[in-house]
């Protein structure tokens, strides 16, 4: 693999790898498992920077511990299901009267009967706990390790501003997992991890879905302070965590285009899932990341309205306002008929949406595998994209369709990388915004 293309993987992850778990909206411990872990394959991969890693660790860690606050929370809520049949000594009955007892303690004043009364003494809620504690001091070595490293770095770096927000942040939920532990049964037996997983095993098949959830996020602690690559893709595996390299330029993508409307005055006026909607005078516009949008053309696919909005398309980032739509389609790749396919994807996206733009984004083009005429012509729109940035290619009802070279491997210093990108999908943009 070429150095470039280490160098795009390399350049991603400090640009756009701290903020992979939020794009992706990746709330829960169990989905963080599912998409970050895997195994290395032999081809191209590379580490994350040291500050990323943390700043993606402590992001990790404020998902597990909310994920252990509510499992806790939800196992309190859950004390009355686990009831014990017993003698209680009252001066009212609220049982069964239990008359041999009652005839001793009746000079007394008090009745003995029988009731179920909740109880925290079965297995589920002493492995919760010693679930709940290991996470805990899992946690808490992030904490101390990413506190050591903001101490010794350079304060003026904004990564370094956020990372400190966020750390401060997931100490507070700490300290309320904390106490929200000491409210769980201590056991009086130790567990070793595979004591855990073995528990866990017998438990599964009929084990309260907090105590499901906890393991996970317990799961997810055992990774945290580990390495995290870049790669093009995943391995089957629960080894590595690995970050992909075309959802980090996805990301890249949607970045860039927020950072050019706030350049130009715009302002983040909500945030919803995978939506940004932002504000400047009295226009008002949506930034939609990888989602649908409302006014698809398809209505129903085999008459059904539920499975048409299951087959809409999705571009990577679609920006929508009163006035214009705009789709934009990602493809970090540089092989000619997966580019040339992208191409024919905009125009499907802009058909659907009835979009006055359609932007192609690509890295590269390796005119060394051309197939057949459409890839050729594709080549041809590379050799002008090589020279001014992006081609143009105009359509015969006034909209345009804009080819787009954004490389984050084409320099070194990921500053000048921003600042070319920028440039170009501005100079594509500046008339509309």
């Amino acid at each position: 693999m070429s150095s470039r293309y280490l160098r795009r993987l390399r350049n991603l992850s400090v640009l756009v790898g701290r903020y992979y778990v939020r794009h992706y909206g990746l709330r829960k411990s169990s989905r963080i498992l599912r998409v970050l872990l895997g195994h290395l394959p032999e081809d191209a991969h590379v580490p994350i920077d040291n500050l990323t890693r943390n700043y993606l660790f402590v992001t990790m860690g404020m998902i597990i511990t909310k994920d252990l606050i509510r499992a806790i929370n939800d196992a309190i809520h859950d004390y009355i299901r686990y009831r014990e049949f017993k003698v209680v000594f009252d001066n009212q009955t609220w049982g069964a009267l239990d008359v041999t007892r009652t005839v001793i303690t009746y000079p007394s004043g008090l009745y003995a009967f029988m009731t179920y009364l909740p109880t925290s003494k079965s297995p589920e809620y002493l492995l919760l706990r010693e679930i709940a504690s290991r996470a805990l001091i899992n946690t808490r070595h992030i904490i101390n390790w990413v506190e050591d490293i903001i101490r010794n770095s350079d304060q003026e770096n904004k990564v370094i501003h956020e990372l400190r927000y966020e750390t401060n942040n997931l100490k507070k939920m700490v300290a309320r997992l904390k106490r929200k532990i000491n409210k769980l049964p201590a056991s009086t037996i130790k567990y070793a991890h595979r004591d855990i997983i073995t528990e866990i095993e017998r438990l599964a098949p009929y084990a309260p879905a907090w105590l499901l959830d906890a393991y996970d996020a317990y799961l997810l602690s055992r990774f945290l302070g580990r390495k995290v690559y870049v790669t093009t893709r995943r391995k089957v595996g629960t080894h590595d965590l690995i970050m992909l390299g075309w959802r980090l330029y996805e990301i890249f993508i949607y970045m860039l285009i927020l950072e050019i409307f706030e350049s130009v005055g715009y302002k983040i006026e909500s945030k919803k899932s995978r939506i940004l909607r932002l504000s400047k005078n009295e226009k008002i516009i949506n930034i939609v990341f990888n989602r649908p949008l409302s006014n698809s053309i398809i209505m129903s696919a085999d008459s059904s309205k539920d499975l048409a909005k299951r087959v809409r398309g999705r571009p990577d980032v679609s920006i929508v306002g009163n006035e214009h739509t705009i789709v934009i389609e990602c493809k970090f790749s540089e092989t000619p008929t997966y580019i040339t396919a992208g191409r024919y994807k905009v125009m499907a996206y802009m058909y659907e949406y009835n979009a006055d733009l359609g932007i192609l984004v690509l890295p590269g083009l390796n005119i060394k595998i051309v197939y057949d005429e459409e890839d050729k012509a594709t080549a041809k729109l590379w050799s002008i994209i090589k020279k001014y940035g992006y081609a143009k290619i105009s359509l015969n009802n006034n909209k345009n369709i804009y080819l787009v070279r954004i490389d984050p491997g084409e320099f070194d210093d990921i500053h000048n990388v921003l600042k070319t990108a920028k440039e170009r999908l501005f100079s594509i943009l500046n008339d509309i915004i």
